[in-house]
């Protein structure tokens, strides 16, 4: 996926900052907003595309709530100090 913000017109950010929980994708520091880009795969996004794999199923559900389990720890650790988009691939 990509995608441009046009830092022409004012609106400074940072991208993948390793400083915060999570490393978002994007980081607006002036308007304490954070950009999360999940894949629907990666981070068990509950649409109608998202399919477990037939190879390998425990590993696979294992690692993908794991990744799930971590997310919500990053968004709520953020979220008291941070407004947070969350955008999916889907």
């Amino acid at each position: 996926m990509h995608f441009r913000v046009e830092s022409t017109k004012g609106l400074r950010y940072k991208l993948h900052d390793k400083t915060l929980s999570g490393k978002p994708d994007m980081v607006f520091p002036k308007y304490k907003s954070l950009v999360f880009i999940n894949g629907c795969f990666w981070h068990g996004h509950n649409c109608h595309l998202f399919k477990w794999p037939s190879s390998r199923p425990e590993f696979w559900k294992e690692k993908i709530t794991k990744n799930k389990e971590r997310d919500r720890k990053n968004y709520k650790i953020l979220s008291s100090n941070w407004r947070i988009l969350i955008i999916w691939e889907a």
